[in-house]
């Protein structure tokens, strides 16, 4: 009866959209390398393709994969969904909509 933060679950969608803009091709590509700016959990400083994105739920994978969309796709993504609030605004006064409108946010 009330809107929540989809957090996790949002990689369904997200994997969807990964797909439908090209970015993500199948189950190992992309690979991509850690990077110290993502500022992750230790556990997740590794390489990290969709399949294991989805198993280990490695949010600096998810924030590349918005990155990559740009604000603008992003959003229309979610607006053509019909996903929840559609709010993808963020935090706000951070600036942060593209990479953690999902994550105890916005998006609802």
């Amino acid at each position: 009866d009330r809107r929540v933060s989809p957090a996790s679950t949002f990689k369904v969608p997200l994997a969807l959209i990964g797909y439908d803009a090209g970015i993500l091709s199948d189950q190992h590509t992309p690979s991509w390398d850690y990077k110290a700016e993502f500022n992750a959990v230790k556990r997740d400083r590794k390489t990290v393709d969709p399949t294991i994105w989805e198993r280990d739920s490695i949010i600096w994978y998810s924030r590349e994969i918005t990155r990559r969309l740009g604000s603008k796709s992003f959003a229309g993504y979610v607006s053509k969904f019909g996903y929840g609030n559609a709010d993808v605004s963020g935090s706000t006064g951070k600036n942060d909509g593209l990479t953690n409108s999902w994550v105890d946010s916005s998006l609802e």
